[in-house]
């Protein structure tokens, strides 16, 4: 009876607890509130502070300068009829599941180095312009999702991702950059870069240094390199996974690979029908078969859950998959 009575207490204890988690998570969602700037508060930092977990932060029109740090759980959403302009860094510090979306970050001066600063945090980056930065996205010891942006215009990097954790980089416009488009500097987890337009960047379109992201579906063009490698083994397209990516006109090269292994770079299309001209391939890749003509670009949206650790779609790329339809 002793047994069966103690039995009992701890499935009451442990079906309060469920229950108090359950409810405490319902009423977190239906209480959360839309906080507006400048009508509720004057400033962003102000309207940020004072949100609390599922809040949206909801911006005007107009300029605000004003340094701003992202806080967890908390959606900075610009208004859709036109969006507002930040002038200076947007930071997110030891933060998780922060979101941006809806802004133009524009700098300007020498002394803009960063657009937006990710470090040590899980955060989402989407629908945004950033511009006129040294350096328009920034990302270290973090988890990011960059998604349908416009980085341009930037003294030195459109992105740069330091010690990387699990990253989504997916359908943006990286273009116009004085120096490179991506930098990626080692990764600690995986790492999709797909369907992105990579342009007209002064130096090197994608740059892996120790680091080895899968590359999809991007249309990599009119840089000094497309792609360059080094101490890396990126995944740019095998027979049974094609990449799908076209890289052509880069003034240089297509790709160079500076290190010793080959780095596989199949089905992809190259700008001619007959494969890519003899200097645009530099080092070891193994890109036959190639494309013989351009890949309708058709990946759908990669859907992330909150921690980062997701499904997505049809094709596995380690614990990433997207949905590919030839």
């Amino acid at each position: 009876m002793k047994y069966l009575t103690a039995i009992m207490l701890l499935f009451c204890t442990v079906f309060t607890l469920f229950t108090s988690d359950f409810v405490l998570s319902i009423n977190a969602r239906a209480f959360a509130a839309t906080i507006f700037v400048p009508k509720e508060h004057k400033t962003i930092q102000a309207a940020l502070n004072a949100a609390k977990a599922g809040d949206t932060v909801l911006v005007s029109p107009g300029t605000y300068q004003e340094e701003l740090h992202l806080k967890s759980n908390v959606t900075l959403k610009g208004d859709k009829t036109q969006a507002p302009v930040l002038t200076k860094t947007v930071m997110a510090v030891n933060v998780k599941n922060a979101i941006i979306e809806g802004f133009t970050v524009r700098g300007g001066t020498k002394n803009s180095h960063f657009g937006i600063v990710c470090q040590s945090s899980q955060v989402t980056i989407r629908d945004n312009t950033v511009s006129e930065f040294h350096h328009g996205i920034s990302a270290d010891l973090s988890a990011v999702q960059i998604v349908h942006n416009t980085i341009e215009h930037s003294f030195n990097v459109g992105i740069i991702v330091t010690i990387g954790k699990d990253m989504l980089i997916q359908e943006n416009h990286i273009i116009n950059n004085e120096g490179w488009g991506i930098i990626m500097s080692e990764l600690l987890g995986e790492c999709l870069i797909i369907g992105n337009t990579i342009e007209n960047n002064q130096n090197i379109g994608i740059q892996c240094l120790n680091a080895s992201p899968s590359i999809r579906e991007n249309l990599i063009r009119y840089n000094l390199v497309g792609l360059s490698i080094n101490k890396s083994n990126p995944d740019i397209g095998t027979t049974a996974d094609a990449g799908r990516n076209v890289i052509e006109g880069n003034r240089n090269a297509a790709v160079e690979n500076l290190g010793r292994d080959a780095v596989s770079a199949k089905l992809n299309y190259w700008g001619n029908p007959d494969g890519p001209e003899p200097r645009q391939i530099q080092g070891r890749v193994e890109y036959t078969p190639w494309l013989r003509q351009p890949p309708q670009m058709d990946s759908h949206p990669v859907n992330f859950r909150a921690d980062f650790i997701t499904t997505w779609g049809d094709i596995k790329i380690g614990r990433y998959h997207y949905e590919n339809h030839k």
